[in-house]
């Protein structure tokens, strides 16, 4: 695992020197710290966002062999009472969180979330999607696609049928919401 995090390191600056992803980090940077943000100061937070890209990518690379068990997981889980009261009850559960990954951990690694999707939006960078679409599958989690306009109703056909999905909210590189 070491080499392939150094890997990992290895790419990230890589990456960081493409003028694609530099302009892209520096203007989300920008829009986060705000447009008095020195080029320092941006080059720090992409940086940042690409190490820690790293710390999320590897493990996908390695999936599901590095991934925490499911009870480690679901104990870190803040406001996990609530999911466990409606499983308990037969219900459906949907389970939110900001930013990327983590809510595609409980789905796949937990029985009790069964069955379940999430809900998202591909990444723009087509090996990551295929990295998470195959741990998706590996699961047999669902994948509701937000480009689809009745999303909602495939969202909500799950739920009635006492299942969960998960979803996260962030910020696209456009500066859309997903």
């Amino acid at each position: 695992r070491r080499w392939l995090l150094g890997h990992g390191r290895f790419a990230a600056r890589m990456l960081m020197r493409t003028a694609g992803t530099k302009a892209a980090m520096y203007a989300n940077g920008r829009r986060l710290l705000g447009p008095d943000a020195t080029d320092a100061e941006l080059h720090a937070f992409g940086a940042a966002v690409i190490r820690n890209f790293g710390h999320f990518f590897v493990p996908m690379l390695r999936a599901p062999r590095d991934y925490p068990s499911a009870e480690q997981l679901v104990a870190t889980m803040t406001g996990r009472e609530h999911g466990e009261k409606v499983l308990a009850a037969g219900r459906g559960m949907i389970g939110l969180t900001l930013h990327m990954g983590c809510y595609e951990l409980a789905a796949v690694l937990s029985e009790q979330f069964q069955p379940a999707a999430v809900v998202y939006r591909p990444d723009p960078f087509g090996l990551v999607e295929k990295l998470r679409s195959r741990t998706r599958a590996f699961a047999a989690v669902g994948e509701i696609h937000t480009d689809n306009p009745f999303f909602g109703v495939e969202a909500m056909a799950l739920l009635r049928h006492k299942g969960s999905v998960f979803a996260a909210g962030d910020i696209g590189f456009a500066g859309e919401a997903v």
